[in-house]
């Protein structure tokens, strides 16, 4: 088998103002693309395979805001930065998705 690692930077703008609600779980899923599990496996960095949750799926940067906090990831996610784990979902249609997610709360 073959492993090869890789990493996605996204830097995006955040409109928090219209979440009509005071905590939100934001997720990106990230999916396989080949026909079979045994053809491509996906997990968080450092992960297992197979594993419900496991690694590093989110590696946040310090972000502070004036309404909205992180702080539901860790307590010093506004000052440190966090990580949060990958959460690995049911196959669909015999391929791998894992959920790289994060909460915030006002």
């Amino acid at each position: 088998w073959h492993s090869e690692q890789a990493i996605i930077t996204l830097k995006i703008e955040l409109d928090l103002g219209p979440l009509p609600y005071d905590v939100h779980i934001a997720q990106v899923i990230v999916a396989s693309s080949m026909d079979f599990q045994s053809d491509l496996r996906i997990v968080g960095r450092g992960g297992t395979v197979d594993a419900a949750e496991s690694g590093e799926g989110l590696v946040a940067a310090p972000l502070e805001n004036s309404i909205w906090s992180l702080r539901a990831n860790s307590a010093e996610a506004e000052t440190a930065g966090f990580v949060t784990p990958a959460r690995v979902r049911p196959s669909y249609f015999r391929r791998d998705m894992v959920e790289i997610w994060w909460t915030i709360e006002r």
